[in-house]
């Protein structure tokens, strides 16, 4: 038990709680444990601490689920991928085959049917690419993100300012939270037509945290505000604002489009509490 010994000790000299942290133990009857410690202070009539009290949990049971969960997944991702590589080479050497044959179809008829062979083919390589992307949605821990950082690593277009007031805002969200910003850009710059501003801000809303991602193009009709969403809906692959809501909805954290039709597109990113930090220096 010396780590939890060290870690007591880190407790006392915080001199508030600490994060709940696992030590191996020896059941009475022989047999190996995981024990999960949370602990909190007790405070004398000074506001010191005096001692702590907390809750010790067997976690054995569910240490050994967690594991048997990761093989299984690292087995299907090793299936998804090799099963991913063989029908893209294959889908590679089709259209080959296809561009070959359209050369020498002499008839407008056929031609037209090998053209959208083609379209077909090159749709079905988008969305089997994609499945490489979306395998590692959920497969990590979520982590805290810095807004600030994550807008700084963007490729904005020339014609394009961006203007974040992000500063200090922490989401906690999957690792693949960096895709979000960069599939809104996409977004605008794809579908916006003209646009040439685009800011991002945040405002309170009750406990939660709004998030706001604007540009100043034609924006999106009302009817289309939901169906954005959806998987394959869209002028291009109907990929990239579905997995936006998928990452984010991993840790509760949801998104909607709110502008007005021939403003500017406007998606608010609302963050429950527990789910955003807001830094002191901010």
């Amino acid at each position: 038990m010396a780590r939890a010994q060290r870690e007591l000790e880190k407790f006392f000299a915080a001199d508030k709680s600490i994060a709940p942290f696992e030590v191996p133990a020896r059941h009475r009857d022989g047999h190996d444990m995981v024990i999960e410690i949370r602990s909190f202070p007790i405070t004398g009539p000074e506001g010191n601490v005096t001692g702590f009290r907390g809750v010790a949990r067997d976690v054995t049971e569910q240490k050994k689920a967690g594991e048997h969960l990761r093989r299984a997944n690292r087995q299907l991702t090793l299936l998804g991928s090799v099963s991913r590589h063989d029908s893209l080479n294959k889908i590679t050497v089709i259209l080959g085959y296809l561009k070959i044959a359209s050369k020498k179809c002499a008839d407008p008829a056929v031609a037209e049917l090998l053209k959208k062979m083609e379209s077909a083919l090159t749709a079905m390589r988008s969305q089997i690419e994609f499945t490489r992307v979306y395998q590692n949605l959920g497969s990590g821990e979520p982590q805290w993100n810095a807004l600030e950082a994550s807008l700084s690593g963007l490729q904005v277009p020339a014609q394009i300012s961006l203007v974040g007031d992000v500063r200090g805002i922490r989401l906690l969200a999957d690792p693949m939270f960096g895709t979000v910003f960069a599939n809104l850009l996409d977004n605008s710059v794809r579908h916006g037509e003209h646009v040439t501003e685009i800011r991002v801000s945040s405002c309170k809303k009750g406990t939660a945290l709004a998030v706001i991602f604007e540009d100043n193009g034609i924006g999106v009709v009302e009817a289309d505000k939901e169906r954005i969403f959806d998987r394959g809906y869209g002028k291009n692959t109907g990929l990239g604002l579905f997995l936006v809501r998928e990452i984010l909805g991993l840790t509760g954290i949801s998104i909607r489009e709110t502008g007005i039709p021939g403003k500017g597109a406007r998606f608010e990113i609302i963050a429950p509490e527990g789910a955003y930090r807001l830094d002191a220096a901010a």
